[in-house]
């Protein structure tokens, strides 16, 4: 009995069990589909939306794969045709869900959604102050917001929660643990459950003497750089990008350098294989020109020997070339008078060919005459027609006598007639 309800606890065991993983095997399957469809309608619509942005009017770039239109639908409203780059429509803090919908390259219709997520802006510091042994430290924010405030210096380090008001300002003092030395401020921005980035850091040292502050360069100003940054319509925002980026500047100024200098020296190597080349076939030319000048010549006269033998090839080579292309113009004015011989002859076949289809023509009518007389005298007359022209073939005259028929041979002929 025991062994029974063994056997039954591990049938129903794996009966269990093998529906969870074919199921697992089943969406592990469905997912692979899923990722490779994703994958190609990213390659064809190539679209440019991050995850999270901090800028609610943020533009986004794609590509029609067919033509015929791209449609966007945000958080469920219609869809609207868009074309890049669109500007989304100042989207709310938050989890945004973007519907697109287009035609792929094979005339399917698609549809891809993409999720982006708004956050707040990171505040701005404006430069603290000390006021009695305490730190003021000040800024601009997203009205009605809260900025989180990071204050470090030496061992101490500082945070505090400060609301902003509907104006977008907010500050705060700090008034304890104030030590002599270098801090840095730094700050983000919280709304509805969502933070923002981290604003520019605030780096200044206090000195012996309490009341004043001296701003610390962190050697990292201005050493920020993307490509984003050149804007190529406006050269004034590509001049302020190089002015604060030394690094660039240098970076360019060696590929610069490093460019002209592998360019001098290709040309170089190009220059002393083409001097080498020139010399083998001077050295060829003179030796073949010491075989057939005599040994007393001067090195001028070789010299000049070579050229006029380079001189005399170039010549032959000339003459070559149009020898050859009097012949090419001989062949095809042969080709041409064939050419016109076989049009005549095709002409006079057409002609011979129309003058014995107007032979066939008159022996076919002449036949047809021939026939026709024939039918002519083998006519006989019905007795209807014979009594017609009974007077003009009646031999007795007007008085009733015989008429003179040797004058006339008249042949009458009576025949019957089915």
């Amino acid at each position: 009995m025991k062994k029974l309800l063994t056997i039954i606890m591990l049938l129903v065991l794996t009966f269990s069990l093998v529906p969870s993983l074919f199921a697992e095997d089943v969406r592990e399957e469905l997912d692979a589909i899923e990722s490779e469809r994703i994958q190609k309608i990213e390659e064809q619509l190539l679209l440019n939306l991050p995850e999270i942005s901090d800028n609610p009017n943020h533009i986004i770039t794609f590509k029609d794969p067919s033509g015929k239109g791209v449609f966007l639908e945000i958080d469920g409203q219609e869809f609207e045709e868009i074309t890049s780059p669109y500007t989304l429509p100042s989207l709310s803090l938050g989890r945004h869900v973007l519907v697109f919908r287009f035609t792929d390259q094979q005339e399917t219709e698609q549809t891809f959604e993409r999720t982006i997520t708004i956050i707040p802006r990171p505040p701005v510091i404006s430069p603290p102050k000390v006021i009695d042994n305490e730190i003021n430290i000040s800024g601009t924010a997203m009205a009605n917001s809260e900025v989180e405030v990071f204050l470090t210096g030496g061992i101490s380090n500082q945070k505090t929660l400060v609301e902003v008001d509907s104006n977008g300002e907010w500050e705060h003092t700090f008034t304890e643990d104030i030590e002599e030395g270098i801090h840095t401020a730094i700050a983000t921005t919280r709304r509805n459950g969502f933070v923002s980035y981290y604003s520019e850091p605030i780096v200044f040292e206090i000195g012996a003497d309490s009341a004043t502050i001296t701003p610390v360069s962190t050697g990292k100003e201005g050493s920020s750089f993307s490509f984003g940054d050149f804007d190529l319509t406006d050269y004034r925002s590509i001049l302020q990008t190089l002015r604060s980026n030394p690094d660039l500047l240098i970076a360019f100024g060696f590929f610069f350098f490093s460019g002209l200098f592998l360019a001098w020296l290709a040309l170089s190597i190009i220059s002393r294989i083409s001097q080498r080349k020139t010399k083998k076939v001077l050295q060829e030319l003179l030796r073949k020109n010491d075989v057939e000048t005599p040994q007393g010549s001067s090195l001028r006269e070789k010299f000049e020997n070579s050229k006029k033998s380079v001189a005399e090839e170039k010549e032959k080579g000339e003459e070559e070339k149009k020898e050859k292309e009097k012949e090419k113009e001989k062949e095809e004015e042969k080709e041409e008078e064939k050419e016109e011989e076989k049009e005549e002859e095709k002409e006079e076949e057409k002609e011979k060919e129309e003058e014995k289809e107007e032979e066939e023509e008159k022996e076919e009518e002449k036949e047809k005459e021939e026939e026709d007389d024939d039918d002519k005298e083998a006519k006989t007359l019905t007795k209807k027609e014979f009594m017609e022209k009974f007077k003009e073939l009646d031999p007795d005259d007007e008085e009733g006598k015989e008429k003179d028929l040797k004058k006339k041979n008249i042949k009458i002929s009576l025949t019957s007639k089915d």
